[in-house]
């Protein structure tokens, strides 16, 4: 990929990204670049990803992946201190320009244009409504790179945010994004047609209101609370199930008896 067809605010970041890979899959690259961020605002008392992922990397490879890290930070501060914008997708322009170069790439999604996004934001709160800081729930079941959920951080911050996807490199973006963006919440990666799928997931910025410090800490589906969701939902379903076939039978039984006694009726006028 040229450097003129990087968005122009990634430009110096793709300076640093464009020499792995030479060597090595871009979308692998771009995988572990997520993986190691992740690590990297994990508490160093909990595992993350398995570091054993980046031995296929040199010593200067290593370096250059460190590299990374800071420069995105730094493009994420001039974007919403300087140029003052209410939310950022730090990832999703990138992801995009990476995933159309190829139809083998292993990158294979685009996202919502972002005046979308802004305007879906905008029409969900309602007209005469503000929910800043009213700490309600608010779930995308297909976050993508999570813009919908730091638009909705960046409009009206003060809520809890809970995102879901089945892919992987989804789910770190939005993770990263969330953290970066001061959200709290949860991201699942999981299939959310399925309520007794869960394959990773990670609470966001936990205690940030406590030590303002942002971190991604993995959680298991049972401090999850949008696994836990599915299975109270899955238990109502099968409840209102066993409900409907029990008034079903009954209606059956008194359906039954009714004719019984109407053969009664006429056995006596015999």
């Amino acid at each position: 990929m040229k450097t003129k067809d990087v968005p122009h605010d990634f430009r110096s970041f793709y300076e640093l990204f464009r020499r792995l890979e030479y060597k090595h899959d871009y979308s692998i690259v771009f995988d572990d670049m997520l993986s190691a961020m992740m690590n990297y605002f994990t508490p160093p008392n909990i595992e993350n990803f398995d570091v054993s992922i980046f031995n296929k990397y040199t010593k200067d490879e290593r370096l250059l992946i460190g590299q990374m890290i800071p420069e995105l930070i730094r493009l994420f501060d001039r974007k919403i201190n300087h140029d003052e914008c209410k939310w950022f997708d730090l990832f999703g322009d990138f992801y995009e320009a990476l995933a159309s170069r190829s139809k083998k790439s292993g990158l294979g999604q685009f996202f919502t244009p972002e005046p979308v996004v802004d305007m879906m934001t905008l029409m969900q709160a309602g007209k005469d409504e503000n929910p800043t800081g009213k700490g309600i729930t608010v779930s995308d079941p297909t976050c993508g790179s999570g813009r919908f959920l730091i638009a909705f951080q960046g409009h009206f911050p003060g809520n809890y945010l809970y995102a879901e996807d089945i892919d992987p490199i989804c789910c770190k973006m939005t993770c990263i994004n969330m953290m970066l963006h001061g959200c709290e919440g949860q991201v699942v990666q999981h299939d959310a047609l399925n309520p007794d799928d869960y394959q990773r997931g990670w609470k966001i910025n936990h205690n940030i209101r406590i030590y303002g410090l942002p971190s991604i800490i993995p959680i298991e589906k049972e401090q999850s609370v949008v696994y836990q969701m599915w299975q109270q939902q899955k238990i109502r379903v099968a409840e209102e199930k066993e409900e409907a076939k029990r008034k079903e039978e009954d209606m059956l039984i008194r359906t039954v008896g009714k004719q019984t006694d109407l053969f009664a009726m006429f056995d006596e006028d015999k």
